[in-house]
């Protein structure tokens, strides 16, 4: 789900807010009330962090002074805004929970800290904060639309439906919500009679014409993958993922995936596995697969570069199937490997003939990269691009010890693979 644009434009509302506020003048080492005076000035010009320490101080001194109170308020606000946006999730619900401190009736505290909780994948937390900002404020789209957003994600498509309508009666033009709720109203039609089995760290729901020891199964790879790949990466996300076990059938018509996706992962792993009896290499290879997307879109906050996610992807399912890389021999006999910049994007936009190459290459320039550089380098690259760094440098940051750069990285992949990949 992208940033919601509603609350992108929340900053500015909220600076402006605060050219309303009464003080006096100051800085730092000054009297409470010039002290006070400098903060809102640092406020005006986004450095919440410094005009923080000048407000705790003049709290301290003047601890009933409201105009220094409500200060507090909207400078937290602004610093949890400033948080959200950088995508730094966990920052910004610390810095809401504390700001609600100072003015709790203020419903933004609420609904800004469900969307943090949301984008961490605590969809419980998320929901508490949600409906305490729709109780107080029961005609802001933006939360219903994000509450129904915590439901939906953890599975719960009936709530779900009941939340965006409700904002759907308030911004009937809203075509956004119509496109939400014509989905969910499709899914709820196929997954409403699954059945669900529940793991420590995943739910599975699926299809009554899958096998039924199946989930089961499902179910115990996927607590391996949790267990390996968190070991790989040094991450193991602090939340239950949904995962849908689909017929062919369904999975084509809801997810409107290219032909060749053997499965996909969109804030719930979604597979097609009609017809599959039992588990086996294959299966576990794609389970891998999609749980390492899992991994790396909360490690980057979704910010990480396709080749590097299909690529990790890859590593991991080639732990158990393994096929010869015939497209990427083909394409270096051919000179006509594929430049990563245009694979930082979805492949989805690719012509059907380049996927299987571009899957290749990736693979094989991640492999390189954890030959050589190892995961702990990958897990600080990983790291940068959640920061919000570009490819570049990312790549530079976590690897320019040793000399590497975006452009030499793959010159020094190309080279080592040669015509033997």
């Amino acid at each position: 789900m992208a940033f919601p644009r509603s609350a992108a434009l929340c900053l500015p509302v909220v600076l402006g807010a605060l050219l309303l506020v009464s003080t006096v003048s100051g800085a730092q080492s000054l009297p409470p009330r010039q002290a006070n005076s400098r903060a809102v000035e640092l406020m005006r010009q986004g450095q919440f962090e410094q005009a923080l320490g000048l407000l705790h101080d003049a709290r301290r001194s003047l601890p009933y002074d409201e105009v220094v109170r409500g200060n507090l308020a909207e400078c937290y606000l602004g610093l949890g805004l400033q948080h959200l946006q950088a995508r730094r999730y966990a920052e910004a619900a610390r810095v809401l929970r504390e700001g609600r401190e100072y003015d709790d009736d203020r419903p933004e505290f609420w609904l800004y800290r469900g969307l943090a909780l949301l984008r961490q994948g605590d969809y419980g937390g998320a929901e508490v904060d949600l409906n305490e900002a729709v109780i107080m404020d029961e005609k802001s789209v933006l939360g219903h639309r994000l509450l129904g957003q915590a439901y939906y994600d953890s599975g719960r498509l009936y709530r779900a439906i009941e939340a965006w309508e409700r904002a759907k009666a308030l911004a009937p033009e809203n075509a956004e919500l119509d496109a939400l709720l014509s989905k969910a109203r499709r899914e709820l039609e196929v997954e409403a009679p699954m059945r669900r089995d529940y793991g420590r760290n995943f739910v599975i729901s699926y299809d009554g014409e899958i096998h039924p020891g199946l989930g089961d199964s499902v179910l115990e790879v996927l607590e391996d993958a949790y267990r390996e790949i968190g070991y790989d990466l040094n991450y193991y996300p602090d939340t239950q993922i949904p995962v849908l076990l689909y017929t062919e059938r369904d999975f084509s018509s809801l997810t409107d995936s290219p032909d060749w996706a053997g499965g996909l992962y969109d804030g719930k792993i979604r597979i097609p596995l009609g017809g599959v009896a039992a588990m086996n290499t294959k299966v576990r290879a794609l389970l891998y697969h999609e749980y390492t997307h899992v991994a790396i879109h909360f490690l980057t906050r979704g910010r990480c570069p396709v080749w590097l996610n299909e690529g990790l992807a890859e590593v991991a399912e080639r732990r158990y199937d393994d096929p010869p890389l015939d497209a990427l021999r083909q394409a270096l006999r051919n000179d006509v490997l594929l430049p990563f910049e245009r694979l930082e994007g979805s492949f989805a936009g690719l012509p059907a003939e380049q996927v299987p190459l571009a899957y290749e290459q990736s693979y094989s320039l991640v492999r390189y990269m954890l030959e050589n550089f190892h995961y702990y380098k990958m897990t600080e690259l990983l790291g940068a691009l959640g920061e919000g760094r570009s490819t570049g440098e990312a790549i530079a940051g976590a690897l320019g010890q040793f000399g590497m750069r975006y452009g030499t990285l793959q010159e020094q992949w190309r080279r080592s693979i040669g015509e033997s990949p």
